[in-house]
């Protein structure tokens, strides 16, 4: 397990190599399977909220971490990174909104 459900967002993740699955309460199948280049744990850190997935590993997997106050300031001198960043967060609000409505 990478990070759980419910827990306090303190680092963002982008996937080197591997696979995870992101799933959603007690859910046995994942809301979404990412990979190589894929990135998560960006919501609780723009949101300053608890995690709302947990991402399990489903392949060994290196991940490139960065701390709350580095991922802050990335996004702070980069307005291309941030943007995309808020398109993806937004699309998975979306997502996670309409899967916990089922």
């Amino acid at each position: 397990m990478v990070i759980r459900e419910g827990e306090r967002g303190d680092r963002f993740f982008m996937i080197a190599r591997g696979k995870v699955a992101v799933t959603l309460g007690e859910a046995s199948a994942p809301l979404a399977v990412l990979s190589d280049g894929d990135f998560f744990g960006e919501m609780a850190l723009l949101s300053d909220a608890p995690r709302i997935a947990t991402v399990r590993t489903l392949q060994p997997c290196t991940f490139l971490v960065l701390e709350k106050q580095h991922f802050q300031a990335m996004l702070q001198v980069n307005p291309e990174i941030r943007a995309a960043v808020e398109r993806v967060r937004s699309a998975r609000a979306q997502q996670a909104t309409e899967m916990a409505g089922r």
